[in-house]
């Protein structure tokens, strides 16, 4: 192998510290309504379907709201919330040392437009990435392989010349298959620990401050 010259990357839960976004986005929804958030209300939402969520909310707290109203409320809540987003630890040195080693970058998520947008619309993250793919323009998650083959293409990249930033398990597992390398960030949001990613590739670390400390083997 030549070496990596491109990376992508996950958002959420990899270079971004999202943990908690959604939960407060369930709890300002109910506060501004004056309904205390029940001790399983978030418990509930997060069993079900994304778009299951809303009609339980209104049936739940007899809402007047329409399902669309709701998500439409969830949505401008979430924005406000990506907009202020903290980065994880080490996520801005990685990039930055990634970009003096003229690796070309781009964004895989599966956020929508109208979030993803917001988390980058800080300069600081920004200037790196050179394109960003979501889910929605391809149809699949990224159990599916669609996503990071558009992702290729706009890097005008191989998958042997390509490193994937991932906290998903489903995600990495997905980049292996596609012949990518892996390298796997992990997200106390999820159930996914280290041991669980190393599965996925021996490149497994807690930040991505853990993993510019081995970059040069991830790129070798």
């Amino acid at each position: 192998m030549a070496g990596i010259k491109s990376a992508i990357f996950d958002l959420d839960g990899t270079i971004l510290d999202s943990f908690g976004i959604w939960e407060r986005v369930d709890v300002l929804f109910l506060e501004r309504r004056g309904i205390e958030v029940p001790p399983d209300y978030i418990d509930e939402l997060n069993r079900l379907p994304y778009d299951l969520t809303a009609s339980y909310t209104k049936e739940r707290f007899s809402l007047q709201s329409s399902t669309a109203e709701i998500y439409e409320e969830w949505n401008e809540i979430a924005e406000d919330e990506y907009s202020k987003v903290a980065l994880k630890d080490g996520s801005l040195e990685l990039l930055s040392a990634l970009e003096e080693r003229s690796v070309r970058m781009t964004v895989a998520t599966d956020l929508p437009p109208r979030l993803y947008t917001k988390a980058l619309s800080m300069p600081c993250l920004s200037r790196f990435f050179s394109s960003v793919s979501c889910s929605s323009e391809v149809g699949t998650r990224k159990s599916e392989p669609d996503l990071y083959l558009l992702s290729l293409r706009r890097l005008f990249a191989s998958p042997e010349e390509t490193v994937l930033f991932e906290d998903l398990p489903a995600a990495l597992g997905t980049g292996r298959k596609l012949g990518i390398r892996c390298v796997a960030i992990e997200e106390k949001a999820t159930s996914s620990g280290i041991d669980e990613l190393k599965k996925y590739t021996k490149f497994a670390y807690r930040t991505p401050r853990e993993a510019l400390a081995r970059l040069d083997d991830i790129l070798a």
